[in-house]
């Protein structure tokens, strides 16, 4: 049977929404509205993938695992076999064989991911006349947001080596216990987890110890049992379809990932004919622009602290904003209807902007430069 052939998928489900509209109205002669609007939203869903390997080719919480030859879900012929090999089955035995397993009949690592896209954009423009010269103008803002959710399952690695540690309840446990009618509500035979035992029936000082071991001290918790613990389900690993639902339960956990992009501008631009020179309408345009965008990365809990077989994924996020003036001139100081030997078209341009961000700090830049062109076709600049 091929392990990896249980991972595969022709193609996975992807589902879309899409919408786009977009509006021109003329106000008056010479004003005119515009806006547009797009959303789109696409989920898709990976139906399976490899659930994960216990084996020797990786380290880590992915290793072969160790596991005792006391186990209690080792059945009769497995017992056979062992003993065979020469192992000590004996209680208080410290001999360990090495499991190496595909974990997909405990997690699939079925995933999915849905995103949303939206945008509003709307502006008004115009021209009019003031003493025979000619302006233009307009005014825009653009709002939008870009969302994206990732989310699956994972193996709680914490959990998951609380599960294998397996115990099956003797008698001398029961009476361990506080007799039949106990915490536990288990009767000799049951298999339970063996730090839930030992933490039933612990001193304050050996719990304190169980806590420190699982990394469980320095959160608030020390005075009180934590769930990972006294929710322990014991998990038999032995076979595919060994695992029970209430092992499953208690080591699969879900993961996800959020992500949120917000951005809005806003621009207003103003321009036109200042006065005539010999060569031509000397013409200006000014204008602001301000920006906002905030980015936000939340991952969930399991993964911001690494539960799974990931790394720690921290939360991020921030934002900034920049404010921007500008202007620009053209004077025109020659032009072709001048009719000057050799000097065709000439004309100078100056440019200016004050930059305002809130993470790169105050800014300016300037230029001022010429066009000259001593014969049609033929231009210098600088």
């Amino acid at each position: 049977n091929d392990l990896f052939a249980e991972g595969d998928q022709i193609r996975s489900p992807v589902e879309r929404i899409t919408f786009g509209s977009t509006f021109n109205y003329d106000l008056f002669d010479n004003v005119r509205a515009t806006a547009d609007v797009i959303f789109a939203n696409t989920e898709s869903i990976e139906l399976i993938d490899q659930g994960g390997f216990q084996t020797f080719a990786f380290d880590g919480f992915s290793d072969g695992l160790t596991i005792p030859v006391t186990n209690p879900f080792f059945n009769t012929q497995a017992q056979g076999v062992l003993a065979t090999l020469g192992f000590d089955l004996s209680p208080g035995s410290t001999d360990t064989v090495s499991v190496q397993r595909f974990n997909n009949d405990i997690i699939d690592s079925a995933n999915g991911s849905e995103s949303t896209t939206w945008r509003i954009a709307g502006g008004l423009d115009g021209d009019f006349s003031l003493a025979d010269r000619e302006f233009r103008w307009f005014v825009s803002m653009y709002a939008g947001q870009f969302t994206n959710e990732n989310f699956g399952t994972l193996i709680n690695d914490r959990r998951f080596l609380l599960a294998l540690d397996a115990r099956q309840l003797t008698a001398a446990d029961i009476t361990a216990l506080g007799g039949p009618v106990n915490n536990l509500g288990a009767s000799e035979g049951d298999i339970v987890c063996n730090s839930t035992f030992q933490f039933e029936t612990g001193t304050a000082a050996e719990r304190t110890a169980i806590l420190e071991a699982q990394g469980l001290v320095g959160f608030g918790i020390e005075d009180s049992a934590p769930v990972d613990i006294t929710q322990c389900q014991p998990l038999n690993i032995f076979g595919e379809g060994a695992p029970s639902a209430a092992a499953l339960e208690y080591v699969v956990g879900q993961e996800s990932t959020n992500n949120d992009i917000d951005q809005s501008v806003f621009t207003a631009n103003f321009g036109g004919e200042l006065f005539d020179l010999p060569g031509g309408t000397v013409a200006f345009n000014v204008g602001y622009d301000t920006r906002r965008e905030t980015a936000n990365f939340q991952p969930a809990a399991a993964n911001e602290v690494g539960l799974g077989r990931g790394a720690e994924t921290p939360r991020t996020g921030g934002s900034y904003s920049t404010d921007e003036v500008y202007g620009e001139i053209l004077v025109p100081i020659i032009s072709p209807d001048m009719e000057i030997p050799y000097l065709y078209d000439a004309q100078i341009e100056g440019s200016y902007r004050n930059i305002d961000n809130s993470l790169a700090g105050e800014a300016e830049a300037w230029t001022v430069g010429f066009k000259v062109s001593p014969i049609e076709g033929l231009q210098f600049r600088g």
